[in-house]
């Protein structure tokens, strides 16, 4: 199936992760990218796409809508990370066995101000959120925060976001 992520960053840099909600069936309490969803399929049956899909998503659990990006969104969109990629996933502890194949499309943006004043839980299922620099998110995901759990969306996309952010600021001209 397929699935679309957010990565999200503050106006000073910061990364948004979301904490899911512990009543969530598949990773409960874990750390996820600030939006994790499914794609869905429209009501007329017809697949949505991947940008319908996160931005459904955005607004279901974050509260931020498509029609607000001109003041929530530094370019005012939310911008493809590369092409998507395919992801396996499997628990063989659970009863019975979990496994997950998606195709995950990240998509990413910049918070205004206004955006991150904007945020806000709306559908149950996001406990919280998490701000934390590039290097506490590569040291979360090295698994040196001892308890956390990640969730697979997080393990998965978080480290592309971290690699583009690096090659994006490794690219950019020198003030």
């Amino acid at each position: 199936h397929r699935a679309a992520h957010i990565a999200l960053a503050t106006p000073t840099g910061l990364i948004v992760l979301q904490r899911r909600s512990p009543t969530k069936a598949d990773w409960p309490d874990a750390l996820d990218m600030a939006v994790a969803g499914h794609v869905a399929q429209n009501p007329d049956n017809s697949d949505q796409t991947f940008l319908q899909a996160v931005w459904r998503e955005a607004e279901e659990e974050i509260g931020l809508k498509a029609k607000d990006a001109r003041d929530t969104l530094v370019e005012e969109r939310l911008a493809p990370l590369g092409p998507p990629y395919v992801s396996f996933d499997a628990d063989l502890s659970r009863n019975p066995p979990f496994r997950n194949a998606e195709t995950r499309q990240i998509f990413q943006a910049t918070l205004t101000g206004e955006g991150l004043a904007r945020l806000a839980f709306t559908d149950n299922e996001v406990a919280g959120l998490l701000l934390v620099t590039p290097e506490s998110a590569w040291n979360l995901l090295a698994g040196e925060r001892t308890g956390e759990r990640i969730a697979s969306g997080l393990r998965g996309s978080l480290p592309r976001y971290l690699d583009w952010r690096a090659q994006t600021a490794a690219a950019a001209p020198m003030a």
